[in-house]
Parts: C-alpha cells; sequence; structure tokens
C-alpha cells in the first residue's frame, strides 16, 4: 500500500499488476479503524494522554486532525474518544 496525498500520482493501471495499492493517510488510517476499531481508540487515547504542553482534550485533538483533513477518521473516532 502506498499512502500519499498525490493519488493522482500513483495510476490503478500502473499498481495492479504489483498488487499494490494507493489511499489517502486519512483513507487508510479509517480502514484501519475501522477494522481494529477498539485497538485503534485505546491507542489514540494513549497518544493523546501524552501531550504535555500543552495539554489536549480528546475534543482539541479531534479538531486538529480534521483541521488536517482527517475527516473520516475523525468521523470514526469522535464518539469513542468523547465518552467519559
Amino acid at each position: 500500500m502506498i499512502v500519499t496525498e498525490n493519488v493522482r500520482h500513483f495510476p490503478p493501471a500502473a499498481l495492479q499488476p504489483l498488487h499494490i495499492g494507493v489511499s489517502t493517510t486519512d483513507e487508510f488510517l479509517a480502514g484501519v479503524i475501522a477494522g481494529h476499531q477498539q485497538r485503534a481508540v485505546i491507542a489514540i487515547r494513549a497518544m493523546r494522554e501524552r501531550f504535555q504542553k500543552p495539554e489536549l482534550t480528546a475534543a482539541e485533538l479531534l479538531r486538529r486532525m480534521d483541521g488536517i483533513g482527517l475527516n473520516q477518521t475523525v468521523s470514526l473516532l469522535s464518539r469513542e474518544l468523547t465518552a467519559p
């Protein structure tokens, strides 16, 4: 799998014979999270808790992720990360 925002530089016709896929960062992360949601939520919570300067709330982390274009990822995580 090639993970890139420049998917147009990797045409399917060139990648299919090599059995390689191409995906944006958001598509890749959303796919991994969808397949392993519970583990992903635990990992992302742990990552968020390591932020010290400044500390980040779940809502702030999701806003940052959304701001860099991880819209599908945020959609999958928003309920789980903001739950108590």
